[in-house]
């Protein structure tokens, strides 16, 4: 997305400021002296000040930046910006360009040298959001200080770039894999076939190839058929209970760590090819595997807020169409920690248990 230009400013540097001091002073001698030299001199040092204006200002004139920051970056994660800024004049180059971020006024993120006419320059530069949602990337300024570092010509650049921040995925315990195998269940309604080993029966005209046992059927010497049944070990709901709490001190802190939490777990279950579903009081990310259930997953939790708390509770939620679905329950309140809730008495997990240090 191309980059719009908007305000500008021109400021002196500390060189600068002491650069007009001398001029005042020079002139100042003039006046009182009327000696000739003394105005040559003023007006060879006056034009120092006239040209860094002039030219700083021709150099900013004709430069478009365009940003590719990453879709999704996780939060507190530094990641990469491509930041390619094109000199569109046909004949003036741009010389000791720097860029700064809005966000951090005078830290240089960026100094290229040159930037031949009708060329463009490319620049990586790092980033970090430290909350997560979906954020508008802040604008950016363009700066100059040729010829001789005595005014500092700023453009304000903008644009509507955006980066969706996703909950932080930390590593965790064998505790959280075998949580989720001997977990609550509920059940949930299915249909077709299952997707877990229950025995070998006599193959039938008819019965799909693809689920013939072939070694099993060389040992007998007939052919064998896998039959399947639905599993529930296999399974998974991460239930996160995002009802407000004014009670808790901190509540917000506590409300990211338990959204981190839940996206651990499921994004830790989904690698080790589970089937998972995440339901909040206000969300629902229903049940699906693979990679792409893991960006599903990761963008929902980006996007939720704290719910009102009058909300439902989630655990109610769950299970209301059968089918074994093994629950963790995760709340941000310390208190409920490895304490049973919901109708079903599932215990709310214990980040220490879970979390590696």
């Amino acid at each position: 997305m191309r980059i719009i230009g908007g305000q500008t400013r021109t400021r002196l540097s500390l060189l600068g400021a002491a650069f007009v001091l001398v001029t005042f002073l020079v002139l100042m001698s003039a006046w009182n002296t009327g000696i000739n030299l003394y105005y040559i001199l003023f007006g060879g040092v006056g034009s120092f000040l006239l040209a860094s204006w002039l030219l700083s200002r021709r150099l900013l004139h004709g430069l478009e930046l365009t940003r590719e920051p990453p879709p999704s970056v996780e939060r507190s994660e530094p990641f990469a910006v491509t930041v390619r800024i094109a000199n569109t004049k046909r004949f003036t180059p741009a010389l000791a360009v720097h860029i700064e971020s809005d966000a951090r006024p005078g830290a240089s993120q960026g100094f290229i040298p040159c930037i031949r006419p009708g060329r463009e320059a490319v620049l990586t530069v790092m980033d970090r959001m430290h909350r997560r949602g979906v954020y508008r990337l802040p604008d950016v300024w363009v700066c100059t200080r040729f010829p001789f570092g005595i005014l500092e010509r700023r453009r304000r650049l903008t644009d509507g770039a955006e980066v969706v921040v996703y909950p932080r995925v930390r590593a965790l315990r064998p505790a959280a894999l075998e949580l989720a195998r001997r977990g609550g269940a509920v059940m949930r309604k299915t249909k077709g076939e299952g997707d877990e080993f229950f025995s070998l029966r006599d193959y039938v005209p008819g019965d799909d190839l693809r689920k013939v046992a072939w070694r099993a059927s060389a040992r007998v010497n007939r052919l064998l058929v896998k039959e399947l049944q639905h599993g529930a070990s296999r399974m998974a709901a991460c239930v996160l209970d995002s009802r407000l709490r004014t009670d808790l001190d901190g509540f917000a802190d506590l409300f990211e760590d338990a959204v981190d939490l839940t996206a651990s777990l499921a994004v830790t279950l989904l690698d080790h090819q589970f089937t998972v579903m995440v339901q909040t009081a206000t969300a629902h990310a229903p049940l699906g595997e693979g990679p792409g259930h893991v960006a599903k997953v990761l963008d929902m939790l980006a996007r939720i807020d704290m719910a009102d708390p009058s909300a439902p509770d989630p655990l109610l939620r769950i299970g209301a169409d059968g089918r074994a679905l093994r629950v963790l329950c995760i709340s941000p309140d310390p208190g409920m920690w490895g304490r049973r809730a919901g109708t079903q008495g599932d215990v709310v997990i214990d980040p220490a248990e879970v979390l590696h240090a």
